[in-house]
């Protein structure tokens, strides 16, 4: 379902796009520039608590996108609307359509409610393993995706990658327990350190 632009030679590359087996045989991947998690939304109201009670229920996905291959892939649901973008099915259903809108991206549904300030929805963790989101580059211009690579690899040697994601995405972005708790725990150790050099000096 997804744009076949690359391999009809009308684009060189698609700066986003969730790797499959599916679409590499049209279309060559880069390295991953992130790994993405899905999710479900559902009204405040809703009675769905799990993913697996959206089975069979009326969900709005983006057109072509790999949640809308997913759903018809897995056989999850056959009462599927396919709309232009992700910020029209959250509307769509914040307005009262359908029972949930289902996203490959959690960060970008989290987005779009805090930027347009929808309201009434909340977010249902499907579970699904996170998703390799990359670079697609014709199958014929292997040349242009050893460049985009490089680059990828560069940005993430040299520390640019964590500072732009945390610019751009890491309000959104939930992290583990152990990576909060580290700031707090080298600033702990921080503290003690001063207080034993304070106390040596003293005595």
């Amino acid at each position: 379902m997804f744009s076949r632009f690359p391999h009809e030679r009308k684009i060189d590359v698609i700066a986003g796009m969730y790797y499959s087996l599916k679409r590499e045989k049209s279309v060559d991947f880069s390295v991953p520039h992130n790994m993405v998690s899905s999710a479900l939304f559902v009204r405040d109201a809703s009675p769905i608590k799990t993913f697996e009670q959206a089975r069979d229920r009326c969900l709005i996905v983006q057109r072509g996108d790999i949640m809308h291959d997913y759903l018809v892939d897995e056989g999850f649901t056959t009462l599927i609307l396919a709309v232009n973008s992700p910020l029209e099915a959250l509307r769509l259903l914040a307005s009262g359509s359908h029972d949930a809108v289902l996203l490959s991206s959690n960060i970008q549904g989290l987005y779009f409610l805090h930027k347009t300030r929808i309201q009434g929805l909340r977010v249902v963790e499907t579970h699904l393993p996170a998703r390799k989101y990359c670079f697609a580059v014709r199958k014929d211009n292997a040349a242009f995706l050893m460049k985009l690579n490089e680059g990828l690899n560069i940005l993430k040697h040299t520390g640019k990658y964590e500072e732009l994601y945390e610019k751009w995405f890491g309000i959104y972005a939930e992290k583990p327990l152990w990576q909060t708790s580290r700031f707090f725990l080298v600033a702990f150790i921080s503290i003690l350190l001063l207080l034993s050099a304070i106390s040596t000096i003293t005595w």
